[in-house]
């Protein structure tokens, strides 16, 4: 049976310390919840990965599980960014 919406969740960047972020307002029992991260990055490659929790305190498995069609759409999301660093003009002076 499908758990309750998102109630928290952190984001890791590169397996580093998780970071907390700003969760959006509850849109309903099965609806998708939006967030804020605000984040910086060096330039190069990342891997951003998120874990949320249901309200009942259960988080998603770090690694998908599949359903009954084999579908395995329920473990952490982890996507892969490149940053690249730009050179800031100097301000008038």
């Amino acid at each position: 049976m499908p758990r309750p919406c998102t109630r928290s969740s952190r984001w890791k960047v590169d397996d580093g310390p998780r970071l907390p972020e700003r969760l959006g307002p509850d849109r309903g029992r099965f609806a998708r919840r939006l967030w804020t991260l605000g984040l910086s990055l060096g330039g190069g490659r990342h891997t951003l990965a998120l874990r949320a929790r249901d309200a009942a305190g259960d988080a998603q498995p770090l690694d998908p599980t599949p359903n009954q069609d084999g579908y395995p759409n329920n473990g952490v999301h982890r996507i892969w960014v490149e940053a690249r660093t730009s050179a800031r003009p100097a301000p008038p002076g």
